[in-house]
Order: C-alpha cells, then structure tokens, then sequence
C-alpha cells in the first residue's frame, strides 16, 4: 500500500525523544515504553523505529516526508512539544499523496481530520446521515 507513495509517519526523532524521555524520567521502570521493537544486540538504534520500518516499505527513502528545515514553524512541528488544534494547524504535519493520507503522531489529529474530511468530501459530495 505504502510502496510509491509518499507518506509521513512517527519519525525516529520524536520517537527517541519520547523514549528517552520515559526511559529515565517518568518510566523508569519500563525502559521501552514508548518503543513499538527494541533492537536486537548489534543492531544499529532505531532500527525498528516506526520512521525505519515506514522507509523499509517505500520505493524510495525519499518518499518518507518530514517536516523540511525550511518549513514554517517548523520547531512547533518538530518539537513533540505542541499539538495542533481545531483552530491551529501550525503544529501538525500531515501528508496527502493522492486519495492516500498520512500524519505522524496524536498531535496532528485535527489537522488530519480535517483533511480527511476535505478528501471524503471531494469524492463522495455532502454527507447524509445513517439510520
């Protein structure tokens, strides 16, 4: 599904960042709580990161898409600090390739909700109610 398109996904900075984080602070005694797989001995740190396991799957490396350095706001997008909401979008990153759509943690969820309402209403019109 993921192969030739281009997406975004939780990328090995927030997810180290969050890690960490927990590992020493808050969840000490659960090391690898915010880790989906832990690296085997001699495997390289973020090996089975969620941005890795994404790249792995894509035709190119490049059609993982984070946040460009040039971005506007792009410390409140890559800080892990600061959440979009219904009424700022500055904080999210979110990803269209076509009718496929992608964002990267929680702290995009308005943003990606909207779009996703944008798309179903692009290719299916208004809405009607089920009863």
């Amino acid at each position: 599904m993921l192969y030739g398109r281009k997406t975004t996904a939780l990328t090995w900075k927030l997810e180290r960042s969050a890690w960490l984080l927990t590992k020493y602070l808050a969840r000490f005694w659960d090391s690898t709580y915010y880790r989906t797989y832990d690296e085997a001995p001699g495997e390289p740190a973020g090996h089975w990161s969620v941005e890795a396991e994404v790249k792995r799957a894509l035709a190119h490396d490049s059609d993982f898409c984070d946040v460009p350095p040039d971005a506007p706001h792009h410390g409140r997008k890559t800080s892990g600090m600061a959440r979009d909401t219904l009424d700022d979008s500055r904080a999210a990153w979110v990803v269209q390739d076509g009718n496929y759509l992608s964002a990267r943690w929680p702290g995009d969820v308005h943003t990606f909700a909207t779009a996703y309402a944008k798309l179903l209403h692009t290719h299916y019109g208004t809405a009607k109610a089920i009863r």
